[in-house]
C-alpha cells in the first residue's frame, strides 16, 4: 500500500501538469479570444472542430486539479495548527502570498506590457488589482474564488468541533447546491464543491481507504482508470452539470488519483522531473503570465502562436514565460525580505 498519497512532491508535480493543462486550455479552446485565423496548424477536425481545440476543452480540468488539491493541502496544514490564532494566521498568510502574487504580476508586468499597445486608465488597474475586473489578466478569477473558498474552510475548521460526516456533507454539497441555486452560473459554487472534496479526502484518508480495499496495485489502478474514463464520458454526453453539482467535483479526486501513480514512475527519469520542478517552481507565475497572449493585443498573440505546431507552440509559451517567471519570483522574494525586516523592526 503507498502511504504517501499526495504527498507535497507530488502534490507540486501534478500541479506542474495542471499548468501545462491550463496553457493548453486557453490556448486552444476558445475560439473567440483568436485575433485572426490561421494561427496554428490543426491535425484535423473532429464534429467541425479543430482536435486541438477540442484537446483544450478537455483541458479545462486543470482547474478542478487546482482546486482538490488545494483543499488537500490545506487539511493537512490546518491540522498541524490547533490554537485558533494559528489557524487563522495561517489562512491570511495563504491568502495574502496569492494576492500580493497577483499584484506583482499585474503592477511588473501586465501594467508596462499592455500600456506599451493601448490606454490603460487608472480605474482599470485599480479594478483589477481589486479583483473588481480581469480585463488584465483573465486568469485572475481563480484569485478571488481561492480567498472565498480558503476563508470558507478556514471558518469551518474553526467551527467544527469533532469528525462529522454530515457536517462535512452539508458544507461541501449542500451549502453550494443552495448558492447555485440563488445565482445559477458562479464560479464558487462550481468550484467549491472539489476545493471542499479534497479537505473531506485529506480528513479522512479516503485514498487509503481505497488502497486498503483493494490491495491487488494492477486492479486499484485499473479500476481508477476505468473509472475516470466514464466520468469522463458522462460529462461528455451530459454535460459539466449534474443537478446542482458540477461533474468536475467527482473528478477531480480519481484524475489526481491516477495522476499520482502515473508520476511516480515517470519522475524516475531525471530530466522528466527537472522539468516538472521548474514548471512547478514558478506554476503561479506561469498561470498568470500566460494570460497575456489573450489580452486582444495581436502582435503579442502572433508571438504566443509563433511555431505553429500546436505541440511546439506550447513548449515555446513556457520558454518566453520562464524568464520572466524568474524575474517576478525575484521581486516576490525581496517584497517578503522587507516585510520580514519591518516586522521585526516593529516587534
Amino acid at each position: 500500500m503507498n502511504d504517501n498519497i499526495l504527498d507535497q512532491k507530488i502534490s507540486r508535480y501534478i500541479k506542474a501538469i495542471a499548468i501545462i493543462m491550463m496553457v493548453i486550455h486557453h490556448f486552444f479552446a476558445f475560439p473567440d479570444r483568436w485575433l485572426e485565423s490561421n494561427l496554428f496548424i490543426t491535425g484535423g477536425y473532429i464534429g467541425g472542430k479543430p482536435v486541438e481545440q477540442m484537446l483544450g476543452e478537455m483541458c479545462k480540468l486543470c482547474v478542478c486539479i487546482f482546486a482538490f488539491i488545494s483543499g488537500y493541502g490545506t487539511y493537512i496544514s490546518l491540522k498541524k495548527r490547533v490554537t485558533f490564532e494559528k489557524r487563522i494566521l495561517y489562512g491570511i498568510k495563504k491568502m495574502v502570498q496569492l494576492l500580493s502574487m497577483y499584484w506583482i504580476a499585474i503592477v511588473c508586468f501586465f501594467v508596462p506590457v499592455v500600456f506599451c499597445f493601448r490606454s490603460i486608465s487608472l480605474i482599470e488597474i485599480v479594478n483589477n488589482l481589486l479583483l473588481k475586473s480581469t480585463s488584465l489578466v483573465h486568469t485572475g478569477w481563480y484569485v478571488s474564488f481561492y480567498i472565498k473558498a480558503m476563508t470558507c474552510i478556514l471558518l469551518y475548521s474553526l467551527l467544527e468541533k469533532e469528525t462529522n460526516w454530515i457536517w462535512d456533507c452539508i458544507v461541501c454539497f449542500g451549502f453550494p447546491m443552495l448558492l447555485e441555486v440563488c445565482s445559477t452560473g458562479n464560479m464558487f459554487s462550481h468550484y467549491f464543491p472539489t476545493f471542499m472534496l479534497g479537505y473531506i479526502f485529506s480528513k479522512y484518508s479516503l485514498y487509503q481507504v481505497y488502497e486498503k480495499m483493494i490491495r491487488n496495485q494492477a486492479l486499484k489502478y485499473m479500476i481508477s482508470i476505468v473509472l475516470l474514463l466514464g466520468l469522463l464520458l458522462v460529462r461528455l454526453k451530459y454535460g459539466d452539470m449534474i443537478g446542482l453539482i458540477s461533474m468536475i467535483t467527482f473528478i477531480a479526486p480519481v484524475i489526481c488519483y491516477v495522476l499520482d501513480f502515473i508520476l511516480k514512475y515517470i519522475i524516475r527519469f531525471k530530466y522528466i522531473e527537472k522539468i516538472l520542478s521548474v514548471l512547478a517552481k514558478y506554476c503561479t507565475w506561469y498561470w498568470f503570465l500566460h494570460a497575456i497572449f489573450h489580452a486582444g493585443i495581436l502582435i503579442i498573440q502572433e508571438l504566443g502562436y509563433l511555431p505553429r505546431i500546436p505541440v511546439l507552440i506550447i513548449i515555446w509559451v513556457f520558454l518566453l514565460l520562464t524568464p520572466m517567471a524568474m524575474i517576478l519570483q525575484d521581486i516576490y522574494n525581496n517584497y517578503i525580505r522587507m516585510i520580514k525586516i519591518v516586522w521585526d523592526k516593529m516587534h
